[in-house]
């Protein structure tokens, strides 16, 4: 796609307090509780720390909105954009390695035109 004028990105949109936390703070609470008094409370410090650094959803598409409004000549094509707007690279060693992206873009297309034409 080099040169046709499009281009790719991926964000992260961070940690969103939304309802579907509801479900999974109890969970959270059930397997503490199962580890015992100190698990309980650790769990609770963490929590209190943790969930500060989160975003309420109007918040959560800031990396979005960054990422389609910017000037192009700014952003990175193929770039990883965390909160908020920030480009980062893999944390994973393999996460940049050129011959495993060509191999999976490879593949992907295979994949892709087997099943268009059955």
């Amino acid at each position: 796609m080099e040169g046709s004028g499009v281009t790719a990105y991926s964000v992260h949109p961070g940690m969103i307090k939304t309802e579907i936390w509801r479900s999974m703070t109890d969970n959270l609470d059930d397997q503490a509780t199962a580890l015992g008094w100190l698990a309980v409370q650790f769990y609770r410090l963490f929590w209190q720390f943790w969930s500060q650094s989160w975003f309420f959803s109007p918040g959560g598409a800031l990396t979005q909105l960054h990422v389609a409004t910017a000037d192009v000549a700014t952003l990175t094509n193929g770039g990883f954009y965390h909160p908020i707007g920030k480009l980062t690279g893999s944390k994973h060693p393999q996460g940049n390695n050129a011959t495993l992206a060509t191999e999976l873009w490879i593949h992907t297309e295979k994949v892709l035109a087997d099943t268009l034409s059955a």
